[in-house]
């Protein structure tokens, strides 16, 4: 599971406008709530943003959410903002994660 400069909420009041539909569209996309029911404790994650992306101190929560659990992530942050040149400049590292977790899922 990976998420670059990743958009996420801690509830639905704090969202973007526009971001869900509703409450329950909220609900059925909690990555937090997902989170703590374990949908990721058997995956390898990765969690990278921008030093100055306005989402860092939300991902930094999720990041922790998933270490309390004993999840393996991969988390980076890099210098830049949620921008187009940020995540180009870090494709390649994105492709080397999801390469190696797509050969260990063969396993």
């Amino acid at each position: 599971m990976g998420g670059h400069s990743a958009a996420l909420w801690e509830s639905g009041g704090a969202s973007a406008p526009g971001a869900f539909d509703d409450a329950a569209d909220f609900a059925r996309n909690d990555v937090f709530a997902a989170a703590r029911k374990g949908a990721f404790d058997r995956l390898p994650v990765w969690i990278d943003g921008g030093s100055r992306d306005p989402f860092h101190g939300t991902d930094a929560a999720f990041v922790a959410l998933l270490r309390r659990r004993g999840v393996k992530i991969a988390y980076h942050v890099w210098p830049g903002a949620h921008t187009e040149s940020y995540w180009r400049a870090h494709m390649s590292a994105y492709l080397r994660f999801y390469a190696s977790a797509l050969v260990a899922c063969r396993r």
